[in-house]
């Protein structure tokens, strides 16, 4: 399904040349773009999936008419980024206390981590600054209508073509160096060596709706660094008592990599079964005397999480016409750090072909 999130219509996004179009709408191009529309800049953003923030996903169901809530992704986060203090201002967020320990307060949105997402990428009735959801990328090349190839033409798989003055890929490393393989582009061997290599953790998140009995003593948040944690799993999020407004206690599970990537083409039976196994197994309840899951699914993050920051804020190949990437994979995999990059980027984009904007 193709969805227009700001006022806009593909033909009408598709006639003009923009001045940037972003590729992810993930914290970093929702980053990226925030800060750009403080430049002035046309700008437009096209994301693969439906909706905004990448794994700031949050699923959302009812139960008995009862709203139920679920982050799938990334639980919480801190706000050190001074730039994403300011853009949250306004927002209603909540300290998480489970982890008050931690050198810096983290925080969650009550109605979910997506809300976050949609805060940062303010105005989306823009029409200078639409984002196109439902829009996967298939390539990019060379803009063919000018003549000194200081333009680039985004081409998606349902056939759309975007023309830009600039291009922010903001979509996971794998993804973006793919797009640049098949664009011909030539990179210097150290770059070409950093983005090749550039690998992600899998991550299946299972969530599990449960009553109050199974989440007595139990704590919001138990991560890996946890000893009572299964090796199955990488943490276990219990979705209430982190802050979230949602009626029923409702576990987020996330398997390790390795198991992730073990069980990844398993019937969602089977994942759903290890998953309930572990987390039991985790918060020391026997099977036989533990609730049954109301309700359960999973969610496959295929990228979940980049094993070795490539280093820097962003990164800039050397083309004509500017090309930039972005995201967590740079420095942190944090969601202030893929926002950070975004912004970084921006900035290098607004001073190439906006140079007396800030």
């Amino acid at each position: 399904m193709n969805t227009t999130v700001a006022r806009s219509t593909a033909d009408s996004a598709s006639d003009r040349r923009w001045d940037v179009i972003i590729v992810g709408a993930g914290m970093s191009g929702i980053g990226c773009r925030s800060h750009l529309l403080e430049t002035g800049l046309s700008v437009l953003t096209l994301e693969k999936s439906r909706g905004l923030g990448g794994r700031m996903a949050t699923r959302r169901w009812t139960r008995d008419e009862q709203p139920l809530l679920a982050d799938l992704g990334a639980q919480d986060f801190s706000l050190r980024s001074e730039s994403l203090r300011e853009q949250l201002a306004s927002v209603h967020l909540q300290a998480n206390v489970a982890t008050t320990p931690l050198a810096r307060p983290r925080y969650v949105h009550p109605e979910g981590m997506s809300r976050v997402a949609r805060a940062v990428a303010r105005d989306l009735a823009s029409r200078e600054a639409p984002v196109e959801t439902g829009k996967r990328v298939q390539s990019f090349r060379a803009d063919s209508a000018d003549p000194n190839s200081l333009g680039w033409e985004v081409v998606c798989e349902t056939g759309e073509r975007y023309r830009t003055r600039s291009l922010v890929l903001s979509a996971p490393v794998p993804q973006a160096w793919t797009l640049i393989q098949t664009a011909g582009i030539a990179l210097d061997r150290d770059t070409e060596a950093k983005l090749s290599a550039c690998e992600y953790r899998p991550c299946i998140a299972g969530i599990f709706e449960t009553d109050e009995t199974l989440i007595e003593n139990v704590p919001a948040l138990i991560r890996r660094e946890s000893s009572s944690l299964a090796p199955e799993l990488d943490g276990i999020f219990e979705q209430r008592k982190k802050g979230l407004h949602t009626a029923r206690p409702v576990f987020v599970v996330h398997a390790s990599a390795e198991w992730s990537a073990k069980i990844w083409e398993y019937e969602e039976a089977a994942i759903l079964e290890i998953l309930w196994h572990a987390t039991l197994q985790s918060l020391g309840r026997a099977k036989a005397s533990a609730p049954i899951p109301t309700h359960s699914s999973i969610h496959r993050w295929r990228l979940g999480e980049p094993r070795t920051p490539i280093g820097g804020q962003c990164l800039e190949i050397q083309t004509p016409a500017p090309l930039l990437l972005c995201g967590d994979a740079f420095t942190a995999a944090r969601v202030e750090s893929a926002y950070e990059s975004g912004v970084a980027a921006a900035k290098r984009i607004a001073l190439k072909i906006a140079p007396r904007i800030p």
